[in-house]
């Protein structure tokens, strides 16, 4: 082979790790939506309270409150006991450039009705955790 034909070949497959690369530093980042996915598709609150930070930031409908890491599980699990989950699909997720965290975007059905649920969830210290969730009308 030409050495330049070997250079250019050597260069192009860098070019196509380099950003497989940077998905692969950072897989907490990502990695961390799908068990939270997982946790609200199963309506298990004890799941979804282990990715909570000790204050989480919950809006159910037209309420809003802030809550402990326990008290945010026990009111989780009051609304999926009275919502039983029949399907979660994550719609869109992405990163806010100015917060620094990551973001999910999901349809739930339920027994009773509808919502669309949002997610925040943001890095504190090597960790990324629940920030925020809410349920909210369609």
């Amino acid at each position: 082979m030409d050495p330049v034909c070997a250079l250019l070949s050597k260069l192009f497959v860098g070019l196509l790790l380099v950003p497989n690369l940077a998905y692969l530093s950072a897989p907490n980042q990502q990695n961390v939506i799908d068990p939270i996915v997982s946790a609200i598709r199963a309506g298990n609150s004890r799941e979804l309270a282990r990715y909570f930070d000790e204050q989480i930031q919950i809006g159910i409908l037209s309420r809003q409150a802030t809550y402990s890491r326990t008290q945010g599980e026990m009111v989780l699990r009051d609304f999926f006991s009275k919502n039983k989950v029949k399907s979660f699909d994550l719609v869109h997720r992405g990163s806010t450039a100015n917060r620094g965290a990551d973001f999910a975007i999901g349809q739930l059905v339920t027994s009773t009705q509808n919502f669309r649920v949002y997610f925040l969830v943001k890095q504190e210290g090597s960790q990324y955790l629940l920030q925020e969730i809410n349920f909210e009308k369609p």
